[in-house]
């Protein structure tokens, strides 16, 4: 439960913050570590997106938590969650130049194009765009 709870808060996390805008989220992934009467919840966040997705992670692990923290109370009245930090960033890739190559695919949805009725002058301006 929690680590759906966690997914849907990465995914809302342009919703609740103010200062969010929305990512392409490519990859969430939510693991939890049970060490003595601790649980560690880590949340990596992927983008092919130059911005920062910190607050994303951030917002997963505390919903993830207060999740575990809901199911959990019932059981031990002293449950707290004590820290949530963020451990590791990767670094953003300042120079487009060295960002791996993205394959992509245009694909039209007009009969009219696709019967040689008009021209495709969309495709050919996104291609144009995309070469730029």
């Amino acid at each position: 439960m929690a680590k759906v709870a966690g997914l849907f808060a990465v995914k809302s996390t342009v919703q609740i913050l103010p200062n969010s805008h929305p990512k392409p989220i490519e990859f969430t992934g939510i693991e939890y570590q049970i060490q003595d009467l601790e649980i560690h919840i880590l949340v990596k966040v992927k983008s092919v997106c130059k911005s920062d997705l910190e607050m994303e992670a951030l917002y997963g692990a505390t919903i993830g938590a207060l999740t575990i923290y809901d199911m959990l109370k019932p059981i031990d009245k002293g449950i707290s969650i004590l820290k949530i930090q963020s451990e590791e960033r990767t670094q953003k890739i300042s120079n487009v130049g060295n960002q791996k190559a993205i394959t992509t695919a245009l694909v039209v949805c007009s009969n009219a194009i696709y019967n040689g009725f008009k021209p495709d002058s969309a495709g050919q301006e996104i291609l144009s765009i995309l070469k730029a």
